[in-house]
């Protein structure tokens, strides 16, 4: 395996990693419950929305996280 190759399988790992922690971070109930008394739809739909925008906005962090988590 290429050096460059190991690099971008690592800011692949970071984003993965990071993917599946919001996603579980995110199921309704796992930590908070949006809207409250709303129905399984609208909940569902509402931490979908958040998914979304806070993958959106962190995304690019967390790829940069990767690419110099191994620079010595």
């Amino acid at each position: 395996m290429d050096y460059k190759d190991w690099i971008i399988a690592n800011e692949s790992a970071f984003l993965t990693i990071y993917a599946m922690f919001l996603f579980f971070i995110l199921i309704p109930g796992n930590i908070i419950r949006l809207p409250l008394g709303g129905s399984k739809m609208t909940v569902g739909i509402t931490h979908a929305i958040l998914f979304g925008l806070i993958w959106h906005f962190t995304n690019h962090f967390i790829w940069v996280l990767g690419l110099y988590s191994n620079v010595k």
